[in-house]
């Protein structure tokens, strides 16, 4: 990834929470005041977006990918999404899908699907399968609408499964670039170990700890993951870090010692440390503009 990490580290980004915001399957959808802005964004559940401009660019856990007019983007759960070129286009269409309702799935498609998704986010769809996708797509949100269809939780979950059988079809319609072996192993690593940074970082944040649970050395973990992503794994923690601080400062009332408990510092005044280490505000600062920012832009 062409980012570096004192770029990554001053853009802000945004964490959207499942057990915090969920009311409905869509958590939020093109029609909602909602723009996933700025341009990072992690969420625990899953994305769809249908692609209407003519080139976006975008990178997922450190690895680049282009989606062009007609294509479908899926964020997997807990993906860290930066958006290196974003328009109306990418955000005219899209929804945010709970991680409860993913769950909920069944589990051959979430196993098999979301393992692809995770390589390649990108569908490229022939014409006639987009327009059944794009009518299927605005179906799920006209529906989403309705609040007195009693059954309209479980008709979308249906329909949910519809659409992702449908573009599971057409990703394998379209065949996948035949990697050689040594390129799938190091990719299959490279996604071990993002699964296992985002399961596990609040507690543990060495590259020793990784490393162990793969039963592979330091040294070749850490050259794996910078030759795929571009960057060090102690840069992709930091971030991955930095997005929950901000979440839980900006999206939650937890203390500072709270905070600091959840994700393992040894103290609240380490935590406070490494905050204004890689900020140069303290998290007392941050959260109070941050809350004057909010109620600024809601007048």
């Amino acid at each position: 990834m062409s980012n570096t990490r004192a770029q990554m580290s001053n853009m802000e980004t945004h964490h959207i929470s499942s057990d915090k915001n969920i009311k409905d399957i869509l958590i939020q959808s093109s029609e909602d005041n909602y723009s996933p802005e700025p341009t990072t964004i992690v969420f625990d559940g899953c994305m769809i977006a249908l692609c209407e401009a003519t080139e976006n660019r975008f990178s997922t856990n450190g690895t680049q990918h282009t989606a062009k007019k007609g294509d479908v983007i899926i964020l997997p759960p807990m993906a860290m999404t930066h958006f290196e070129s974003q328009n109306e286009g990418i955000t005219s269409n899209w929804m945010l899908v709970a991680y409860p309702i993913i769950m909920n799935l069944p589990k051959k498609l979430v196993k098999t699907f979301f393992s692809d998704i995770r390589k390649n986010p990108v569908i490229r769809c022939r014409p006639e399968t987009y327009k059944v996708i794009q009518r299927h797509f605005d179906s799920m949100k006209d529906l989403n609408k309705d609040k007195d269809n009693s059954n309209r939780i479980e008709i979308i979950s249906c329909m949910l499964a519809t659409l992702l059988y449908i573009l599971e079809a057409e990703n394998r319609h379209n065949g996948s670039p035949q990697d050689n072996q040594k390129n799938k192993k190091h990719q299959a690593l490279s996604e071990q170990f993002f699964e296992l940074m985002f399961r596990d970082f609040r507690k543990d944040r060495t590259v020793k700890y990784y490393a162990w649970q793969m039963n592979i050395s330091t040294h070749y973990l850490s050259r794996i993951i910078h030759q795929q992503t571009g960057r060090t794994i102690k840069d992709w923690i930091a971030d991955t870090l930095m997005v929950e601080i901000k979440y839980y400062l900006t999206c939650t009332d937890k203390t500072i010692e709270e905070i600091s408990e959840t994700l393992s510092f040894c103290s609240p005044s380490a935590f406070i440390q490494y905050f204004k280490s890689q900020t140069g505000n303290t998290p007392f600062k941050y959260r109070r503009e941050s809350s004057a920012s909010r109620s600024s832009n809601s007048r």
